[in-house]
């Protein structure tokens, strides 16, 4: 019985993200992933993006799947949109730029633009599953 072919999850992000780039308009972002084993800031971050204020240049802390604190395995589609996730948040950092300047007390702020993320992220997934089956990137259901 031949083998399946183990999950290459670098190989897999890299393959992504200039497929989310071109969708997301974020071409001209210099954008690397990186893959840790801890969570950044919070423990229940399963990614985190960080930009430079002036420049289009991103990096993306990715926690690796298997040390996601879910009951259930994390499956293609998960980790998808966790990286598109955090994509979304570049195309709305002018905003958070001027939050971070100018409303650093308003939390309710913050966490209204992040369940909009969410928001936006559900209703833009779906949209993406054509391209990231021609490309390869997840399974047809």
């Amino acid at each position: 019985m031949p083998r399946k072919p183990k999950f290459d999850l670098h190989s897999h992000l890299d393959r992504l993200l200039p497929v989310f780039q071109e969708h997301l308009r974020l071409q001209d972002w210099d954008i690397n992933v990186h893959v840790i084993s801890n969570p950044p800031d919070d423990e229940d971050a399963l990614a985190r993006v960080h930009w430079h204020s002036i420049y289009p240049r991103a990096n993306i802390y990715f926690v690796h799947p298997g040390k996601w604190n879910w009951e259930v395995p994390p499956d293609i589609h998960d980790i998808n949109k966790v990286l598109l996730h955090e994509l979304l948040h570049l195309n709305i950092c002018p905003i958070n730029r001027a939050m971070d300047q100018y409303l650093r007390d308003l939390q309710p702020l913050r966490d209204a633009i992040e369940y909009s993320t969410e928001d936006f992220e559900r209703l833009l997934y779906p949209l993406l599953l054509p391209i990231l089956e021609q490309y390869k990137l997840c399974p047809k259901f």
